[in-house]
Parts: structure tokens; C-alpha cells; sequence
């Protein structure tokens, strides 16, 4: 990986170490700006983003904002993320878990949620 990747993925980390910290204090929205800016950190260099450690911190970052984003009950912005990293990572079980959790809420009940189930089982099947 050429020097300029490494100390891109470094930088990367530092800011996910920062938006953890704003998570446990309850700062969602400002979290959620740092693991955004994460993601663009690996989109915009093309060595980081075909990286295995690029890759493992776009799907981190990923899972990290829908958690904020069920805590703020904005489930479709967690939907989205968890689908974008099960289109990558299909046997991603977090992904799935916290999709199918921003399903259920969103519609309020189980019978509503029904397709929502049957695209996280769709992704699961994708998986194996």
C-alpha cells in the first residue's frame, strides 16, 4: 500500500476513535458526521478503498451510523447503510440484524415488517 493510503487509513481511525467518543457522550448527529467523513477518507483514495482495511472501515463506519440513526429513529438512513454494506458483506450479520431492527421499528409491528424480514432473509440467502 503506498504511504499516502497508510497515513490516509491512520487519519481515518483517528476520526473513528473521535466519533465513538461522541457516540457514548450521546452526540449522534456529530458522530454521524465523523464516520460520514470516514467513508468519503476511503472513497476519495482508490488504494484505500480496495484495501482490505479500507473496506473493513467504510462497512464499520456503515453499521456505526445506523446505529445512531435507529437511536434517533431515523430508520430509513439506517436501513440504507446496513443495505449498502450487505450488498458487499452479504453474510454481514450485524448489518442484517440492525437492518432488520430499523424494519421492524419503522413499521411498528410485526405483520407490517413482513417484507422487511423477507429482504434480510433475501441478503442472508445471498450469503451462502
Amino acid at each position: 500500500m503506498p504511504p499516502a493510503a497508510k497515513t490516509e487509513i491512520d487519519q481515518a481511525k483517528e476520526v473513528k476513535d473521535l466519533a465513538a467518543k461522541d457516540y457514548k457522550a450521546g452526540n449522534y448527529e456529530k458522530a454521524c458526521e465523523k464516520y460520514f467523513q470516514i467513508i468519503n477518507i476511503v472513497r476519495e483514495n482508490e488504494a484505500v478503498k480496495k484495501s482490505a482495511q479500507g473496506k473493513e472501515l467504510d462497512s464499520q463506519a456503515r453499521l456505526n451510523i445506523a446505529l445512531c440513526k435507529l437511536t434517533t429513529k431515523d430508520y430509513d438512513t439506517a436501513i440504507d447503510q446496513c443495505e449498502r454494506v450487505l450488498d458487499n458483506e452479504p453474510s454481514n450479520w450485524k448489518a442484517a440484524f440492525r437492518m432488520a431492527n430499523a424494519m421492524y421499528q419503522k413499521n411498528g409491528e410485526f405483520k407490517n415488517s413482513l417484507q422487511g424480514i423477507r429482504t434480510v432473509h433475501n441478503y442472508a440467502k445471498k450469503a451462502h
